[in-house]
């Protein structure tokens, strides 16, 4: 085996000089510096110049960005890991020359994700500032490190931890919805913004992010002691629900400015901050004798994406300086979950981006799958450098993505060694040609979930259930049936006939819809709602689950289907889609969910105003139609499921996609709503059938539509609501591999049938009468986000011969240019502005106000209380006390569109701007976390159409029409 030029046969450490800090002269440093750069790389874009990734340390759990540290006999890479800060040493045994020191392990950092070193100090040691993000974590920690001890090799000092941020960092790590987990930290100046107690001092800062929050911190004169250090909140990340995963870099420019740059985790890439001394605070204040830190409205930094640094999965990074301390090179790695990661390298003073790395060699044999040779880096993790001689080290564990008990000590750390002080790249990029990028993931295979479906038209439905929950299926030949993992083919689902209905009520299934509310005089029970499709359909079929049945896995309450809203205009519409979505405006509080549904047979969409009530007494609105209905094309319904994003609902119609807003406040002066084109494929042109909605991701939620023309190949899309744009997601499916467990056709749980020669094992199968889409709305570490597809190119013969398939979420590109969707049509909105009369409210109780906007708008609130307590100020799409007392006590819920947690104001504010709201129901919960208070007021201001009037005002009522 060729040794990697890193390593010397008496296996010293890359870059590692024998020597004493600070000894090498900075003009040595300089010169070598200087002749790479009066050098460039021969060789243009496509050149394969680099080296790939060569073995340095295997075995690791996890490595993050690590740092490297001098010492008196030269220096090591440290490294961030599970097993804590570790030093690599050389070792003889072990396959790249090193390992892990386990020895020296530091772990006053539990969970350390980034590392980065201070200057020397006066009595020759560093200080080492670690991120943590462990679930207890209590911010950064900052650690002595000792370049003398254990015989000149370096070590950091036991017991000299401290944790960062001053004595008030109350709200700056943790909330009452949990702790931020520190994930990435950088440092920087000391804030320099006019009048801050820093202002015109040369200190030390530094710059925070966390894995659980949006927040972009800064800590003033980190190097001294806690009474010295001041916290405060300068940014935020730009997606508006992620915070940031492994990796901060400072970027420091010759003219003496410094900008942060950013790994966002929700999907928008690299972002960054400008000139991140002179961000004033939006949160806290340079002066540390402030004891309660002051909220500034007008402060903080607005953070931009780098549309050069072609990533939407950004993990570790890396800053490579000159001798003077200015920045070169910023280093991050494109690591999506679906594929290899690439190693990209961005120089901020052009705007040109390098492709350093994206394969290993010698290739390894895979350590989840036996036999299995790769050759390219699996989930980077972690980048650093080595500031003498530009060795990159990279860290990647192919385990990470595994969310529940992944297996330990299966990473690595790669070396590209230093050619003139800089990594060789594959393909440097210049001013006249850019490199060959590869692209972000646009398009997704999806693997085969299960066999055996019949006509599956609205798709699959999570039902949760004791075991954590199953997909369900409404089929034309099964009924409404569980799909359960087939025991003998594990990567298989199929359908468990024990669980399906007795088929007395249900004939042909269309979509289903669970309802998350309980049943009344049930302990845990709920409704499912079933579209039935076929030429005798009453509409729509409600059955009871019991998610305890069937030892927890969940089952259908015998003889609980009962038709819904019997002789109310469901019937002879042959139902295809349903949707939960908001109540009607002047609904009663008790009300907690409209359905929504759609057919095949006419141009119209229904509402159940009542769904959870007895049949007999729920009432059905006619709500809004589809664009050929408006137009006078009688009998023009929906092809499949379709779905809810707040207040909207999105329709597959014969011409193209479309989208209700505000359908809650359907039908407007006794006219039913139309529905509007979306820029999914060319309307007008193409055959909508299927819809499925993500509202968990993007700006403003995803939706996932099938373009199904008959027997021909389906193309499903996925589109951005926020943006008005689309791309194609995928158009083809992979069969199980040949001779595997799962190549054999389970059309039940207990069932098998001869492989179909239409689509054989290994091979592609396309996408026919793909009518139904799912996305999974749990949260992602329980798979949230995946997409299911379900299709049968003989809908409707009772074959059998559909299948579900699966495919992880893939976040939509950043940076796509928006296309305006046509406004609602009506007079321009008006501005109400509501006083709340707010009652008295005793500690750890919750007031809540529901209101509905009329017109798409910014929405804000405020509340003033007497002094200074803990208490938050929520907003919410929706109602998520509905039904409950008001007040009411509990705390916060997840998913709030807006919040401010405070304990040090009596004045909150909130606001969705800059993000614009479309019309529907809203809810804003006052609560007090602290001790008791009397009664206070609140204000709600958001945008109603011309033709509703503004609520009265000041009010006492909590459901404002």
């Amino acid at each position: 085996m060729t040794r990697p030029q890193s390593c010397r046969p008496y296996r010293r450490l890359p870059g590692l000089l024998r020597r004493r800090p600070g000894r090498r002269g900075g003009a040595m440093v300089a010169s070598v510096l200087v002749a790479a750069l009066l050098s460039p790389l021969a060789g243009g874009p496509g050149t394969a110049l680099a080296d790939p990734g060569a073995p340095f340390v295997s075995g690791v759990t996890f490595p993050f960005n690590g740092v490297w540290l001098d010492s008196v006999n030269g220096g090591h890479f440290w490294d961030s890991s599970g097993t804590g800060l570790c030093r690599i040493d050389p070792d003889a045994a072990a396959a790249g020359g090193f390992s892990e020191n386990v020895g020296t392990c530091d772990v006053q950092a539990k969970k350390p994700t980034q590392a980065v070193v201070g200057p020397t100090n006066a009595d020759g040691t560093y200080f080492v500032y670690a991120a943590d993000m462990s679930s207890k974590s209590g911010g950064p920690v900052r650690i002595t490190y000792d370049p003398a001890a254990d015989n000149g090799e370096g070590r950091l000092v036991a017991a000299s931890g401290t944790l960062l941020g001053g004595l008030n960092t109350v709200g700056f790590f943790s909330d009452a919805a949990g702790n931020f987990k520190n994930s990435a930290v950088a440092l920087g100046p000391c804030d320099q913004t006019p009048g801050a107690l820093t202002a015109g001092t040369t200190c030390l800062a530094l710059y925070l992010a966390f894995g659980r929050s949006k927040k972009i911190e800064r800590i003033n004169n980190v190097d001294k002691a806690s009474a010295a250090q001041s916290i405060e909140t300068i940014s935020k990340t730009t997606d508006k629900r992620k915070g940031v995963r492994f990796g901060l870099g400072t970027f420091h420019h010759a003219a003496g400015t410094d900008d942060l740059y950013i790994d966002e985790l929700g999907g928008n890439g690299v972002s960054l901050l400008t000139d991140i001394a002179h961000c004033p605070p939006s949160e806290g204040s340079a002066d540390p004798s402030v004891v309660n830190p002051p909220i500034n409205q007008a402060g903080g930094c607005s953070a931009g994406v780098v549309g050069g640094i072609t990533t939407n999965f950004p993990q570790g990074m890396a800053v490579q300086n000159d001798a003077q301390g200015n920045g070169l090179f910023l280093y991050v790695a494109d690591s999506p979950r679906n594929s290899g990661a690439t190693v990209l390298r961005y120089h901020p003073d052009s705007g040109l981006q390098d492709i350093v790395s994206s394969s290993v060699k010698p290739a390894y044999d895979s350590l989840l799958n036996p036999g299995q040779s790769v050759a390219t880096y699996t989930f980077v993790l972690g980048l650093a450098i080595n500031p003498h001689n530009g060795d990159l080290f990279i860290g990647d564990d192919p385990t990470f993505a595994i969310l529940v008990n992944p297996p330990l000590a299966k990473g690595h750390i790669f070396t590209i060694a230093g050619v003139g002080g800089i990594a060789p790249a594959d393909c440097v990029g210049t001013a006249a040609t850019a490199c060959a990028v590869p692209p972000p993931p646009s398009v997704a295979t999806p693997a085969l979930y299960a066999y055996g479906l019949t006509a599956p038209k609205g798709g699959v439905t999570f039902v949760p259930s004791d075991d954590g929950g199953h997909l369900w299926a409404a089929d034309h030949s099964q009924g409404l049936c569980r799909l359960d993992t087939v025991d003998k083919a594990p990567g298989l689902h199929a359908y468990n006939p024990a669980s399906c209905d007795d088929g007395a009520v249900l004939g042909s299934g269309g979509q289903t819809a669970y309802d998350d509310s309980v049943v009344p005089g049930t302990i845990n029970q709920h409704f499912l709602y079933v579209a039935q499709n076929d030429h005798l359909s009453p509409g729509v079929i409600r059955f009871t689950f019991d998610p305890a049945g069937a030892a927890g896995s969940g089952t259908l309450v015998a003889g609980s289907a009962v038709i819904m809203a019997p002789n109310a205009g469901l019937n002879g519409d042959k139902a295809n889609g349903l949707a939960l979505g908001p109540c009607k405006p002047g609904a009663p509080s008790t009300c907690q969910h409209a359905l929504y549904m759609g057919g095949l047979l006419d141009g119209y969409i229904r509402r159940i105003n009542n769904p959870e009530d007895d049949p007999r007494v729920q009432t059905v609105d006619v709500v809004a139609m589809t664009t050929e209905q408006k137009a006078g094309t009688a009998g023009k319904g929906i092809n499949g499921s379709m779905g809810m994003i707040g207040d909207n609902l999105y329709l597959p119609e014969n011409q193209g996609f479309t989208v209700i807003r505000g359908i809650s406040g359907c039908p407007t002066n006794n006219q039913v709503c139309g529905s509007t084109p979306l820029n999914i494929g060319q309307f007008g042109f193409v055959f909508g059938s299927a819809v499925g909605v993500d509202p968990n991701h993007g700006d403003a939620g995803l939706v996932y539509a099938a373009i199904s023309p008959g027997a021909a190949n389906a193309t499903v899309y996925q589109y951005d609501v926020a943006t008005n744009t689309s791309r194609v997601y995928a158009t083809q499916g992979q069969m199980p591999p040949a001779n595997s467990a799962e190549a054999t056709v389970w059309c039940t749980t207990t069932c098998t049938r001869p492989i179909d020669p239409a689509n054989p094992p290994g091979g592609q199968a396309n996408f026919r009468f793909a009518q139904g889409i799912l996305v999974d709305p749990r949260t992602e570490d329980l798979g949230g986000g995946t997409v299911y597809l379900t299709e049968d190119a003989f809908a409707g013969a009772r074959g059998g011969r559909g299948h579900a398939w699966v495919s992880p979420y893939l976040p939509y590109p950043a940076g796509v240019t928006p296309v305006p969707l046509p406004p609602v049509p009506g007079a321009a909105p008006k501005t109400c502005n509501v006083t709340l009369t707010i009652p008295a409210l005793a500690g750890g109780q919750t007031y809540w106000v529901q209101f509905t906007t009329h017109a798409d708008g910014q929405i804000s609130s405020t509340w003033t209380i007497p002094s200074p307590q803990s208490a938050q100020l929520l907003l919410y799409a929706g109602n998520p006390f509905a039904g409950q007392a008001d007040p009411v006590s509990t705390g916060s819920k997840g998913g709030s569109i807006a919040a401010q947690n405070s304990s040090t104001t009596a004045n909150y504010s909130i606001s969705t701007a800059p993000s614009i709201k479309t019309a529907g129901t809203y809810t804003v919960q006052i609560f007090n976390a602290g001790k008791a208070m009397g009664s206070t007021t609140g204000t709600v201001v958001y945008a109603n159409d011309a033709a509703s009037a503004c609520p009265a005002s000041p009010t006492a009522q909590h459901l404002i029409p």
